[in-house]
């Protein structure tokens, strides 16, 4: 067989396992910033706490509901970008909801939207701004927040304010954490990274969950093309530090529950634009704990205590 020959059969046999393998072109999951750009999305977030004690002998079921749910829609305003690609950026809030239930009793209810809620205290944050400092692989630094704290003091409309308006808070509203570091930001379809994180939402005992991030697929042309990154999180076996002293004084029954858990997330990812589209995580853990009642019953089954925690957040564009 010629040279040439030998070429073009090795030629023929590379597009050939191509095809078969799919071997997938290379992305860059980074976020990317303009000056001047601007942004609007809507975040909501969700955090509730269901207590559920059944007494089947006794008929008896007592359910205590309490969940917080709050929903933000800002105007991002690149103002600068720098030599790594990080960018200091406006956030502006333009609406808001908050709305706080415990059992039957609503502890607080605000919507932006409604007209007789614009002369009530939180409604002086819209139009307010703070500064962040944005990095290409999605983390936050708080810039400069002072001023938008200053807009509602005092009340029960402070403290939600406040809670709002901490360092964290922020940083856990604008993070991205569904991007890879940035020295390992171009994949292919099927690549995969991990990180381990500490959820701090009123578990029993701290744990420590590492989470698998999988690009799940790449789709669409030019500007329209898109990346989509699925997330699960199982519990990692290196507890975190301090988790032998019980979280919330409910450690000591910790033994007494089954545990079952659930993190799951997924981004969407403009590659043209480096623009979130879409962002959302949710963590669900359900403790479970089954006892014989002094007054079972033959033919009913044993007293059982649910606790479910549930948190939740939703980015989305909303242009």
């Amino acid at each position: 067989m010629t040279g040439k020959l030998i070429l073009f059969a090795l030629a023929g046999s590379v597009c050939l396992l191509v095809v078969i393998g799919g071997c997938a072109p290379q992305v860059e999951l980074a976020l990317k910033f303009d000056v001047g750009g601007k942004t609007s999305y809507t975040i909501t977030e969700e955090d509730s706490k269901d207590f559920k004690f059944e007494q089947p002998s006794l008929g008896k079921v007592r359910y205590e509901p309490r969940s917080t749910t709050s929903e933000i829609r800002f105007l991002q305003e690149i103002e600068s970008v720098d030599e790594a690609g990080a960018a200091v950026a406006k956030i502006t809030i333009k609406g808001l909801k908050y709305f706080a239930k415990d059992k039957d009793e609503v502890k607080f209810d605000f919507d932006s939207s409604r007209k007789a809620d614009k002369k009530k205290p939180l409604a002086s944050l819209l139009g307010k701004s703070y500064k962040i400092k944005l990095a290409s692989d999605g983390g936050v630094e708080v810039l400069d927040a002072e001023n938008i704290r200053k807009a509602v003091t005092g009340g029960q409309a402070g403290k939600v304010a406040q809670a709002l308006l901490s360092d964290n808070s922020i940083q856990n509203r604008h993070e991205i954490q569904s991007l890879p570091d940035a020295d390992k930001r171009v994949l292919r379809t099927g690549d995969s990274w991990t990180r381990t994180v500490t959820p701090q939402k009123r578990l029993m005992v701290p744990k420590a969950f590492e989470k698998t991030y999988i690009i799940e697929k790449v789709t669409g042309q030019g500007e329209n093309k898109i990346a989509v990154v699925n997330m699960t999180a199982e519990e990692s076996p290196e507890a975190p530090a301090g988790a032998e002293r019980m979280a919330d004084g409910m450690g000591l029954f910790a033994n007494m529950f089954d545990t079952d858990e659930t993190y799951t997330g997924q981004m969407v990812l403009g590659l043209a634009t480096g623009k979130v589209a879409k962002y959302n995580e949710k963590f669900v853990t359900t403790y479970t704990a089954a006892e014989p009642s002094a007054k079972q019953k033959p033919d009913k089954g044993p007293d059982v205590l649910t606790i479910k925690l549930t948190y939740s957040t939703a980015l989305e564009m909303v242009d």
